[in-house]
């Protein structure tokens, strides 16, 4: 079920189609490469990995700093609440880390992505906005406008 605030950001249609285009994007990447395990840096609600209701990609794990927002997200297997600057697990320790609009949010994007490489086997996948179009839609849907 989509709360009010989750619809009032991603209700925009042209927003809707962007982020469906991306996930196609970016689905068709994850078919593309074999991998284990899965981390995912920055799960937020996890809203990203659903369409229509289900579940497209399910990450093994995820962390977040803020739980509360991350409390509903079904995406990921297991959740827990973690700095990507400090992520606590080991060396090699999976796959896939996957770290989508991540970096802009981030104070020391060098040392985020040593950690994502260090906790990396094999993959790292990053995403970032595509600007100005980003912004633009964000403007659309009136979201952020207290911040101009």
């Amino acid at each position: 079920m989509i709360n009010r605030e989750e619809q009032r950001k991603y209700g925009n249609p042209f927003k809707q189609l962007f982020i469906r285009n991306y996930q196609k994007k970016i689905t068709g990447i994850l078919r593309g490469i074999k991998f284990g395990n899965s981390l995912e840096v920055g799960a937020g609600t996890g809203r990203f990995w659903r369409r229509d209701g289900k579940d497209i990609f399910k990450p093994d794990y995820g962390c977040d700093l803020d739980l509360d927002c991350a409390r509903g997200n079904s995406a990921c297997g297991r959740l827990v609440c973690a700095d990507g600057l400090h992520l606590p697990c080991g060396d090699n320790r999976f796959d896939l880390v996957i770290a989508l609009e991540v970096l802009e949010h981030c104070r020391d994007y060098d040392r985020l992505l040593a950690e994502l490489v260090r906790v990396s086997r094999k993959f790292v996948l990053l995403g970032v906005p595509w600007e100005p179009y980003f912004r633009m839609m964000n403007l659309a849907a009136l979201n952020h406008w207290r911040r101009l």
